[in-house]
């Protein structure tokens, strides 16, 4: 009995949540070199997003070189590693501002997809990104006209945030 249990919580944990209770088969495998597009219609709204990634040798398989990745986003879990250089949105054919944050920090990106947002003409891009302990999610929400939030968490934890940025405007009248 206690081995079934043992089996039972070892599959909880290799089971992502998010994998039990949304359907991510649209989800797009990011390339590693070079710019990946994930195109969605999402309550009549056509969005396009780009993402430009290049690789950073980190070493080899058997030997992780992590000084020379010391001062980039690498995580560490594939060689070699991938950085993100931009990420442009767009929405009906327009283009919205990306903050520089929203990208800055993301590597190893696995895959990503389109989903409706939590409230009207809400949508968030959610990315997989690393692998193995290095594992976390970003969710980076937006409308028609800007990004509004990025949110990351661990891929096992997902309902944990380990990190909440959020985007507003802000006008100077001089």
């Amino acid at each position: 009995m206690n081995r079934i249990i043992s089996l039972l919580q070892f599959l909880v944990l290799l089971v992502p949540t998010a994998a039990l209770t949304q359907d991510f088969s649209s989800a797009v495998k990011i390339q590693a070199i070079g710019v990946t597009k994930i195109n969605s219609m999402l309550n009549g709204t056509n969005v396009l997003v780009e993402i430009s990634s290049h690789e950073i040798a980190n070493g080899t398989p058997s030997h992780i070189d992590t000084a020379a990745t010391r001062f980039t986003s690498c995580t560490n879990s594939r060689v070699p590693c991938s950085v993100v250089d931009d990420i442009a949105i767009s929405v009906n054919g327009k283009k919205i501002f990306v903050p520089r944050s929203v990208f800055c920090d993301l590597a190893d990106l696995d895959r990503g997809a389109l989903l409706e947002g939590n409230s009207k003409g809400q949508m968030t891009l959610i990315l997989w990104v690393g692998d193995a302990a290095e594992a976390y999610i970003a969710r980076i929400d937006f409308d028609s006209t800007r990004v509004t939030r990025k949110r990351i968490s661990s891929d096992l934890e997902q309902k944990e945030l380990l990190q909440d940025t959020r985007y507003y405007i802000q006008s100077f009248d001089g």
